[in-house]
């Protein structure tokens, strides 16, 4: 692992209620060589850590087929030259604490300065760790030196095992979002029973209204 050039990472999430635009204005404060002591986890094993690292590129992309105009998905595409422990995690965390805009942007640029907030990492919960894939690593291969595989059978038996394993997942999850979808269904059913005041006072309330119908627009379109 310490012959690796870049990592790739990529964080995918919902993107309901968020305003990704000011989520990527936030995102491009962490492209370069960063401080990234606030946005991570400190292991005590290694005080003499540096927290400097380089992020190459970080951007937050639509995912295409997936979602809907109510429920869009989105993935954060970022590549850099190393990574803290839980960084992109810690980092994934604020981000969508700006989208919601319980936080600003200038919050990022605070963080990243470690004379502005020399206090530590602030206590925010960090992003869960199921959307997280490391999707890639880039090594040299002149460095690498000569690669052992292992024979052709045992590689292939390990491939097709890998797929099965990736066959299964995705059949798990699968189930659980048409158990979703169902609900979501009974929801828009439910809401075409009950139509609360607009004026309703609870700003949340008034939101979940609004997501509703518009769960119920798109259930038209398709039907139509």
């Amino acid at each position: 692992r310490f012959h690796c050039q870049w990592r790739h990472y990529r964080y995918y999430f919902n993107g309901r209620n968020l305003n990704t635009a000011r989520m990527q204005e936030a995102a491009d404060l962490f492209v370069g060589t960063r401080d990234f002591r606030n946005f991570c986890c400190v292991d005590a094993s290694k005080a003499s850590l540096s927290f400097v690292r380089e992020v190459l590129s970080c951007r937050i992309e639509t995912l295409d087929g997936a979602g809907s105009a109510a429920d869009p998905f989105y993935v954060l595409d970022m590549r850099g030259t190393s990574f803290l422990w839980h960084q992109v995690r810690c980092m994934m965390a604020v981000l969508l604490l700006v989208g919601q805009g319980r936080e600003t942007v200038d919050t990022v640029r605070t963080l990243l300065d470690p004379d502005r907030w020399p206090r530590g990492r602030p206590a925010y919960e960090m992003a869960s760790e199921l959307s997280l894939v490391l999707h890639h690593c880039e090594f040299d291969p002149q460095k690498l030196g000569n690669w052992r595989y292992a024979p052709s059978p045992p590689r292939l038996t390990g491939y097709l095992r890998l797929v099965d394993q990736v066959a299964d997942h995705w059949a798990r999850l699968h189930t659980r979002a048409i158990l979703c979808d169902s609900l979501r269904k009974e929801l828009d059913t439910s809401m075409l029973l009950t139509t609360p005041s607009p004026d309703v006072p609870d700003e949340y309330a008034r939101t979940s209204w609004q997501h509703l119908q518009a769960i119920r627009d798109s259930v038209d379109r398709q039907r139509a």
